[in-house]
C-alpha cells in the first residue's frame, strides 16, 4: 500500500510537471507570435525605431516568464521530493513495525 502512494507522488508530479511544460509553451508561443506581429508590422524608419524599442520589453517578459517556469520547476521538485521522503518513511516504518 505504501508503494501505491509512492507510484500516486510520482504520477501526480509527472502530470504537473506536464501541465506546467504545456502552459510554458503557450506563454512562449504567444510571445512569439507577438515578435512576428512586431517584425511584419515594420515599413519605415518609424516603425522600426518602435520595433528595436519594443525588444528591450520583449527581453524583460521572456527573462521574467524564465524565472517563473523555473521558480515554478523547483517548488514541484521539493514538493515532490518531500512527499516521497515521507512516502519512504512511513513505508520503512511499515514494514519495521
Amino acid at each position: 500500500a505504501q508503494f501505491t502512494r509512492v507510484n500516486e507522488i510520482m504520477t501526480d508530479g509527472f502530470q504537473k510537471a506536464l501541465q506546467l511544460n504545456t502552459e510554458a509553451m503557450q506563454q512562449y508561443a504567444q510571445l512569439s507570435a507577438n515578435h512576428a506581429q512586431d517584425v511584419w508590422g515594420i515599413s519605415d524608419f518609424d516603425s522600426m525605431q518602435n520595433y528595436l524599442s519594443r525588444q528591450a520589453e520583449l527581453m524583460n517578459q521572456i527573462g521574467t516568464r524564465v524565472t517563473a517556469d523555473v521558480q515554478a520547476y523547483v517548488a514541484l521538485g521539493e514538493s515532490v521530493s518531500d512527499n516521497l521522503q515521507s512516502a519512504f518513511k512511513e513505508s520503512i516504518t511499515a514494514l519495521s513495525g
